[in-house]
C-alpha cells in the first residue's frame, strides 16, 4: 500500500482506500471513479484492522518465545536430573557388580571347596585300589617264587604238580575283577568340558553335575490314562485324562502347598478323541487341543468356541492338533502331527502363519518365546526350532520321548522317555525323566527313574516337576 499525507492529483488528505487498486485516494478520486463501483474503506478503520492483526501475531510470537524460554529451563531441569540419576545409576550399578562379584567368589570358593571333596574321595579310592593291587601283586610273586623252586626239583614236580597247578589257577582268580574306579581324569564334568560348549555368565556359575535326589511330595490318583499336564499360572494344574477314553480335562489348585481338585472340563463330544494338550489364553480361557481344532473353554469350564488351524485355501485339508502351547504375550502354538506343523495365532485365535517341520510335533514347549522344542517318539528326535524364522537351531536323537517341557531357571529342556510298553506284562517300570542342555543337546543329569508309563512333564512356579505317569500324576521337589 502506497502511504502519502495529500492526494498528488487534487491537493487534500488522502483518508480512503481503495481495495481493488490497493492505494490511498481522496474523496475527489472516488467521485472521479464513481462508475467503475470501486469499494473503499476509510483509512482510520484499514489502520485499525492491520494494526490488530500486527499486534495478534506479535502477541503470538513473544508468547511462542516465553513457551520456549520455558521448556529450556524445563529441559535444562531435566538434563540435571538426568545427570544426577545417571550418577546414582552409575554408583548402584557399581554396588550391584561389586556384591555379585562377591557372590560369584564365593560361588567359586564353595566350588572349588566341592571339588576338592570330590577330588580327594576320588584319590582316596583309587590309592585303595592300587594298595589292593600291590598286596596282590606281592602274593602272586611270592606264589611264583614258591612254585618255581618246587617245580626245579625233579622229584617235587612230580609228586606236587597237581597241586602247584591247582594253587596257580585259585590265585589268578582270587581277587580277580574289573577296576571299580572311575577312568576320567577330571573331578567334575563341567571341569572338561567348559572350554568347549559352555561359556560362564556374570551371575551364573557352572555347576558340578551330579545325580540329583528326589523328594516325591504330592502323588493324584484315580486318572483312567493321564496324557498331558501343563502349568495354567503359579497355582494351577491342569491334567488331559485319556486319550480315548473319558474324554475330560482335570482342574487343580495349589492350596497350602499342595494341589485339590477344583473342576472338571467335560468336552465337546468328537468321536473317541480325548483331549491332547492344554494352555490358557490372555483372557485366562482354557484352550485345550483336539484333533480338528483348539477348543476355548471360559474359566467356568462353559465351551465358547473352537479355533480352526486351516487355512482359508485348503479349508478341506486333513489336521490333527496333538500339542499346544502359550507364549508371554498371547500368541498360541499348536503342533500339527496329520501336516507335519506348528500353526501360529494371535491371542484371539486368528491364524498369523504355519511352520513346517521335519518331524512331527507330538510334544511342544516353547523357549523364552524365542525357539520352541518339538519331539517325535516314531522317530526318536527332538528338534529346537526359532520361532521367528523357522530355521532349526538344534537336533538331538533321544529314544521314545513322550513329554517335553523347557526349565528357564537351568536353561534346559525335561524329558520324559519310556524304554517299555504300557502293555508290556509284567509292568517293567522303564520310564525316565531327564535334563537335556539346550545349547549343546548334551545329556545334564538322570531325573526319575522307575515309572510305569509316563506321557507328560512339566515344571512348576515353585521349582517342582510334575509327570504324568499312567493312573497317577506325581510331583517331584529336587533335593
Amino acid at each position: 500500500m502506497t502511504m502519502a499525507s495529500n492526494c498528488l492529483k487534487h491537493g487534500v488528505e488522502l483518508n480512503l482506500y481503495c481495495q481493488p487498486c490497493n492505494c490511498l485516494i481522496c474523496q475527489s478520486c472516488c467521485n472521479d471513479h464513481s462508475g467503475e463501483h470501486h469499494a473503499t474503506k476509510s483509512l482510520a478503520s484499514v489502520l485499525r484492522e492491520q494494526k490488530e492483526i500486527f499486534d495478534s501475531v506479535l502477541n503470538d510470537t513473544k508468547n511462542e518465545g516465553l513457551s520456549c524460554k520455558q521448556s529450556i529451563q524445563e529441559l535444562n531441569i531435566l538434563k540435571e536430573k538426568v545427570q544426577k540419576s545417571l550418577s546414582e545409576e552409575d554408583k548402584v550399578i557399581d554396588r550391584m557388580v561389586q556384591t555379585r562379584i562377591g557372590e560369584i567368589l564365593k560361588e567359586a570358593q564353595a566350588l572349588k571347596i566341592e571339588l576338592q571333596q570330590i577330588g580327594k574321595a576320588k584319590v582316596e579310592k583309587i590309592e585303595q585300589e592300587i594298595d589292593r593291587l600291590e598286596k596282590r601283586g606281592n602274593k602272586l610273586e611270592n606264589a611264583c617264587h614258591a612254585a618255581t623252586e618246587t617245580v626245579s626239583l625233579p622229584n617235587s614236580y612230580v609228586t606236587q604238580h597237581d597241586s602247584v597247578i591247582q594253587k596257580m589257577k585259585l590265585l589268578n582268580v582270587e581277587g580277580r575283577r574289573n577296576l571299580v574306579v572311575d577312568k576320567n581324569p577330571h573331578a567334575a564334568q563341567f571341569v572338561k568340558e567348559a572350554g568347549k560348549s559352555r561359556k560362564p555368565q556374570l551371575g551364573k556359575v557352572l555347576k558340578v553335575v551330579a545325580p540329583r535326589k528326589l523328594q516325591l511330595v504330592q502323588e493324584l490318583e484315580n486318572f483312567e490314562d493321564a496324557y498331558k499336564v501343563a502349568l495354567l499360572s503359579n497355582n494351577m494344574l491342569a491334567v488331559c485324562d485319556s486319550y480315548y477314553g473319558s474324554k475330560q480335562v482335570v482342574i487343580y489348585h495349589q492350596e497350602s502347598g499342595r494341589y485339590v481338585k477344583k473342576m472338571t472340563l467335560t468336552l465337546q463330544p468328537l468321536n473317541r478323541w480325548g483331549p491332547k494338550g492344554i494352555a490358557v489364553n490372555a483372557d485366562g480361557n482354557f484352550l485345550i487341543a483336539r484333533k480338528i481344532g483348539i477348543e476355548v473353554y471360559s474359566p467356568t469350564g462353559e465351551y465358547l468356541k473352537t479355533i480352526t488351524t486351516r487355512s482359508k485355501e485348503l479349508s478341506d485339508e486333513e489336521v490333527d492338533i496333538s500339542s499346544l502351547t502359550t507364549l508371554s504375550d498371547g500368541r498360541i502354538l499348536a503342533g500339527d502331527i496329520d501336516r507335519s506343523i506348528i500353526t501360529e495365532h494371535d491371542s484371539s485365535g486368528k491364524l498369523i502363519w504355519m511352520m513346517r517341520t521335519k518331524i512331527r510335533p507330538f510334544y511342544i514347549t516353547s523357549i523364552q518365546d524365542r525357539q520352541v522344542a518339538i519331539s517325535d517318539h516314531t522317530k526318536n528326535k527332538v528338534v529346537i526350532l526359532d520361532i521367528k524364522s523357522g530355521k532349526e537351531a538344534l537336533q538331538k536323537e533321544i529314544p521314545l520321548v513322550q513329554g517335553i517341557s523347557y526349565d528357564g531357571q537351568t536353561e534346559s529342556l525335561l524329558v520324559v522317555r519310556n524304554e517299555g510298553s504300557q502293555y508290556q506284562q509284567p509292568i517293567s517300570r522303564t520310564g525316565v525323566v531327564e535334563q537335556y542342555c539346550c545349547s549343546t543337546g548334551r545329556l545334564v543329569t538322570s531325573l526319575a527313574h522307575g515309572l510305569y508309563y509316563p506321557k507328560g512333564v512339566h515344571l512348576t512356579a515353585d521349582g517342582q516337576f510334575v509327570v504324568a505317569d499312567q493312573s497317577t500324576v506325581k510331583l517331584y521337589r529336587m533335593i
